[in-house]
């Protein structure tokens, strides 16, 4: 089980967390990346970023002018006085979860990076399609 080095934490235990550490990491990586993308593809395309979601609201339930803005809205936090964390918010939620000290990594942000790396998938896939 590896060598015990402190509060039960084995050597394995922390070659876990940092690969775990490293592969959030990568995700929000790749989230950022698509954002820039499809900010870039706005851009070209003389699309704005979507207006604020009426109070209450959840920006995937918004009317968007542009399929570009729907996307850029999963990715990022609408503006308002109460934004909803969307996906760039969320997977920095995750890694400040985990890269808050020595520890084994828990069943809750294992899954919720699996549902966060579901929902980039979706994401890229949707921007391909949208074909700018």
């Amino acid at each position: 089980a590896g060598v015990v080095l402190r509060d039960g934490l084995t050597n394995l235990d922390l070659e876990a967390s940092l690969a775990f550490q490293l592969k959030v990491r990568d995700g929000l990586s790749e989230a950022r990346k698509l954002a820039e993308n499809v900010t870039q593809a706005m851009q070209k395309a003389s699309v704005r970023p979507p207006a604020s979601a009426p109070p209450g609201v959840r920006p995937m339930d918004v009317t968007f002018d542009h399929p570009l803005q729907k996307v850029w809205a999963t990715l990022n936090d609408m503006p308002g006085p109460y934004p909803q964390p969307m996906l760039l918010n969320q997977f920095n939620t995750v890694q400040r979860m985990i890269g808050q000290a020595d520890q084994k990594i828990g069943k809750d942000a294992v899954d919720r990076y699996t549902d966060l790396m579901k929902d980039l998938a979706a994401l890229q896939a949707e921007f391909k399609t949208i074909g700018v």
